[in-house]
């Protein structure tokens, strides 16, 4: 009887192994779509940098300009201080324009920044949802093959024990060879005695 159960555990513990594989390979795709967002956020991260330092070098290069146009000898001496303010104020919302955009952009790169992060804490979480319910899983699956082994194992004794008794009755009700042969000799002087 043992024999014939030991096939059913055999098939539960493959069963076993099958499902932790396959749980074990989603582990192993999220772990990978983690590492992918990670690495964008690093990039964003080093793109940012960049900005800034190409945005700093604008606004030093806006400067330079400012600075050569004051210092170069002007065209026409008799422009006036009203066209020279005039002009100021026309060039003036030209330079204001790149810092603006500047900020603009570090402003979109900061928020592809904090989707990113959000995307990678969801991802994170997933991970550790998945790892406890794989480990629950496995917890409830040995615990199920467990309780059908002991099982086995007590309906195996009980049908030996009921084996072990019909044999033990049907030896009792069986008669012996001697008893046979002792009843044949005792019949004639029983016959005898009563004539």
């Amino acid at each position: 009887m043992e024999q014939d159960d030991s096939p059913q555990g055999a098939h539960d513990a493959a069963l076993t192994m099958g499902s932790a594989a396959g749980d074990a390979v989603k582990v192993k795709e999220l772990e990978d779509e983690v590492q992918f967002l990670a690495e964008k956020a690093n990039y964003a991260s080093q793109q940012r940098q960049q900005q800034r330092r190409n945005g700093a070098g604008e606004s030093n290069g806006d400067i330079a300009q400012v600075v050569a146009a004051i210092d170069k000898p002007l065209e026409k001496p008799t422009l006036s201080r009203f066209g020279s303010l005039v002009h100021s104020r026309k060039a003036s919302p030209v330079s204001n324009a790149i810092p603006q955009t500047s900020s603009s952009r570090e402003k979109e790169l900061e928020s592809e920044l904090v989707k990113e992060r959000t995307q990678r804490i969801a991802a994170e979480k997933n991970v550790k949802t998945l790892e406890a319910e794989v480990e629950e899983l496995s917890a409830t699956l040995f615990q199920e093959a467990n309780e059908m082994v002991s099982s086995a194992r007590q309906e195996t004794a009980a049908l030996q024990r009921k084996l072990e008794l019909m044999e033990q009755r049907a030896a009792e009700q069986r008669p012996t060879g001697d008893g046979q042969h002792m009843g044949t000799n005792n019949s004639p002087q029983e016959f005898t005695t009563r004539l």
